[in-house]
């Protein structure tokens, strides 16, 4: 009986009294506690701590990390029962580990390289359910999620949408024929054989073809350091990275070079329902003083002087991309002046804790909309203020090579996430993935939260030690 219990994919029945608490062993699986318990430290397999199959719709959730499992949680609250698919472990502390007693079956992937393998494992798997809607959040399943929705008639993107916007170097394209961008690009090809500064005084940002959450983006002011970065990017051993280092090396693991966009760099959270495009708010950035291209953190909202031309700006990109359907995080460079130019786009909701911060500020759970959303429902907002809110990254100081503890100053933050768990030896410090924590503040002004988040990120003591001006720690932002 436990082998089978224990293959991935089994769904383990448990009865719980409260759907956000602990769930509770039933007898025929109480006997099997310890073994559940040393397989689960061991990571061979995924367990299900919900109720199993009830008849209620399902909700197919892909690679569940960070805001997903909220999104998990208001699926089931909202009556469905919950599908993960995932090559990574569930959390088993942490602020998302209370998310697994809302998980009804999970399949555990080797990989999502072979999206037609795993599109006939998720089809299978649904086969004889009534499928209400699906979640992704992570670029390297975007593809897949696209291509379920439209094998099961749910609302999406549509595959092929996805797979041209996917790659970078497309968006630019298209951007440049629709004359929504200025700025110049060079493909591989063109960027390895320059043999002179080809945008004057301005930069070029070094860019993976397939990218995310910033991986391997540099600032390069001369040819030297574009070498420098092509080179740090052949030796990087990008299909290590857990889950990004698939996405990377899609389509062959190329490169582009940007040129510099002037101005500061934002973000506008949004949707597209029904062919229009909604912006729920504006998130300001902060960056790292020694390079601007790893993100640090963000202050939501942000009520910035031009806040009508940056939604239009992001409603008109959506249109000349062809974007019709569901949630999306476009980041922008908007000067004071003149031409307002988009970053990236993704093709999905805000990452890392960002719907943590927006709920915050707002005394909402966002996920429901998200759900409500992906299920073909509409979205209730606009929302209200509250308060404003501060979403802050730590890295490690420059050159550790272990960590051996982490201390935040203050016992009651709303929202603290440790990354890495004391006693990891660090392989890197100085890239945005490199991050150790995450924590949130609030504050009844903009200007009080960011304070209040520098003064967090100045006493955190990381070995025993205050971060405070170490080059890894000094941020800027508005």
């Amino acid at each position: 009986m436990f082998a089978e219990l224990c293959k991935p994919g089994a769904v383990l029945r448990a009865d719980r009294e409260d759907k956000g608490a602990q769930a509770l062993w039933t007898t025929d699986l109480a006997e099997h506690a310890d073994q559940v318990a040393e397989l689960e430290r061991a990571d061979y397999v995924s367990f299900v701590y919900a109720k199993g199959r009830t008849g209620r719709p399902l909700f197919l959730v892909f690679e569940p990390t960070n805001h997903i499992f909220q999104v998990i949680e208001a699926a089931d609250r909202l009556g469905h029962d919950v599908v993960a698919f995932h090559t990574l472990p569930f959390p088993a502390a942490g602020p998302y580990a209370v998310a697994r007693s809302s998980i009804a079956a999970s399949h555990l992937f080797d990989s999502w390289s072979d999206v037609d393998a795993c599109l006939a494992k998720v089809l299978a798997a649904s086969d004889g359910s009534t499928v209400a809607g699906t979640y992704a959040g992570q670029e390297v399943t975007l593809q897949l999620e696209a291509l379920v929705q439209e094998r099961l008639g749910l609302p999406g993107k549509g595959s092929a949408t996805v797979r041209e916007l996917l790659n970078k170097v497309n968006v630019r394209r298209r951007l440049t024929d629709a004359g929504l961008t200025k700025l110049r690009f060079f493909e591989q090809v063109e960027a390895l054989a320059l043999e002179s500064w080809p945008v004057g005084d301005r930069a070029l940002y070094f860019k993976p073809v397939y990218g995310a959450a910033s991986a391997f983006v540099k600032r390069c002011a001369d040819l030297a350091q574009v070498r420098a970065a092509v080179a740090d990017w052949a030796a990087a051993d990008k299909a290590a990275i857990p889950v990004l280092g698939e996405h990377l090396c899609t389509g062959g693991a190329e490169f582009f070079l940007e040129e510099e966009a002037v101005g500061e760099l934002l973000s506008v959270e949004g949707y597209v329902h029904r062919e229009r495009y909604h912006q729920i708010g504006l998130s300001s950035r902060a960056v790292l003083a020694r390079d601007n291209a790893v993100e640090m953190g963000s202050t939501y909202p942000y009520d910035h002087p031009r806040h009508d031309e940056i939604v239009d700006t992001v409603s008109r990109i959506h249109d000349a991309l062809g974007i019709t359907h569901g949630a999306t995080h476009t980041e922008l460079i908007v000067p004071a002046d003149g031409a307002i130019e988009l970053v990236e786009l993704n093709l999905r909701f805000g990452g890392g804790d960002a719907l943590t911060a927006m709920n915050l500020a707002h005394d909402v759970r966002l996920e429901d909309d998200l759900v409500a959303l992906a299920t073909g429902g509409t979205p209730a907002l606009p929302l209200r203020r509250r308060r404003f809110t501060c979403l802050h990254e730590l890295l490690p100081p420059h050159g550790t090579t272990r960590l051996d503890s982490i201390e935040l100053p203050e016992p009651d933050l709303p929202f603290v996430k440790i990354v890495k768990a004391p006693g990891s030896e660090l392989v890197s410090t100085d890239r945005q993935i490199d991050q150790i924590a995450a924590f949130i503040v609030s504050g009844d002004s903009y200007d009080e939260a960011f304070q209040r988040a520098l003064d967090v990120r100045r006493r955190t003591l990381v070995n025993g030690a205050p971060l405070g001006d170490d080059p890894n720690n000094v941020v800027v932002g508005r």
